[in-house]
């Protein structure tokens, strides 16, 4: 009797043993996939637990450059999409691959180089030329190479510079931002980088921002739900949920509130954004002080209001994702009757991007 009474308390004990190695609560799972800007900035460890918390769940992110994000919902294997390639994005969901695109938030894309800036980008005028003096100078420059959205604005900006990349000096790494940052640092290289990122691993690399706040550097992000009548096994739901979570006023206060070193990151529309100062080495920008105002989608800016020249007129800068000269002028009118008197308006245009007002007049090329 003792004996079976002994076998008997030892399978209980294996029983509680495999019942203590089962999670307590595994929730609902939600798989995304998001360019590596977002997770090497530390931006998801903020904006993901609180989420995840709500709604029970966890959310198993795949950090990969832009387009093999992309190619993940193509292939339906994972829910959500969270990156920042505006064409390719658009693509993604003509093609039926995608539903619910949302924007979420920008920032811009910055020139890194040596501090003693060998190809003397500093004196260029654009990204473009900043881009050509590198190539002529032979310097090394470090890209992506793996088809994310950093490595679609760089061969935008090769395509500018009317310049093919090729030779000892231009080196496809094929790697995240982070690692391509370290390369370009060990090489004393230049390389394009989301400020995000850069901000991020400021303190592991010498390297310095020599060509920023250009107009054709703006870099906007966005979340794309995988179609689930294309893909009926997604989490759609969930997908769903993190969505409006994301871009809802919860999600775009933890975007806005997220810093590094005291220096924000990422901005959403409406809330304010980076303003054009000075250019690397002293001299005022083109066009003087502006915003960022071109999207990685072809997006176009207006200006509104007084262009009569005179100084200290009034003129409001639209900023619009649209690309029709219908919408535009949709987004004018808009920003017009919004902006009465404010420095930022509370009501975004029609592309989603806040209208500002500006004390200057300026010239705006669509």
């Amino acid at each position: 009797m003792g004996r079976f009474r002994r076998c008997g308390c030892m399978a209980m004990a294996f029983v509680l043993l495999g019942l203590a190695a089962l999670p307590v609560h595994a929730g609902e799972r939600l798989r995304m996939s998001t360019t590596t800007s977002t997770e090497n900035s530390g931006l998801l460890s903020v904006l993901l637990p609180p989420f995840e918390k709500k709604y029970g769940c966890n959310v198993d992110v795949v950090a990969v450059g832009t387009g093999k994000a992309l190619k993940l919902g193509e292939a339906g294997d994972v829910d959500v999409i969270f990156v920042h390639a505006r064409k390719l994005e658009d693509r993604f969901v003509a093609n039926g691959f995608g539903v619910n695109r949302r924007d979420v938030m920008y920032n811009d894309f910055v020139l890194l180089g040596p501090p003693d800036d060998p190809a003397g980008t500093r004196k260029t005028e654009s990204a473009a030329e900043a881009f050509r003096a590198v190539s002529s100078k032979g310097s090394p420059f470090i890209s992506r190479g793996d088809e994310s959205g950093t490595h679609q604005k760089e061969k935008e900006i090769w395509a500018a510079a009317r310049i093919v990349p090729r030779g000892a000096w231009y080196v496809e790494a094929g790697q995240g931002m982070g690692e391509v940052i370290t390369m370009a640092t060990e090489k004393r290289g230049y390389t394009l980088s989301d400020r995000g990122t850069y901000i991020a691993f400021r303190r592991k690399t010498d390297l310095v921002v020599l060509r920023q706040e250009d107009t054709t550097l703006w870099n906007p992000y966005g979340i794309i739900a995988v179609n689930p009548e294309k893909y009926p096994h997604v989490n759609h739901a969930l997908a769903l949920k993190l969505i409006d979570y994301v871009t809802g006023p919860e999600g775009r206060s933890l975007i806005a509130g997220f810093k590094v070193g005291g220096e924000q990151l990422f901005f959403v529309d409406g809330g304010g954004g980076r303003k054009i100062k000075k250019k690397p080495g002293g001299k005022r920008a083109s066009g003087a002080r502006r915003s960022m105002l071109r999207g990685a989608d072809g997006g176009v800016s207006i200006a509104a209001g007084s262009s009569s020249g005179r100084r200290g007129a009034s003129a409001a800068v639209v900023q619009c994702s649209r690309s029709t000269a219908g919408e535009r002028s949709a987004c004018s009118a808009s920003c017009k009757a919004s902006i009465k008197g404010s420095s930022v308006a509370s009501t975004p245009c029609i592309g989603g991007w806040p209208c500002l007002r500006r004390s200057s007049p300026r010239r705006v090329r669509t």
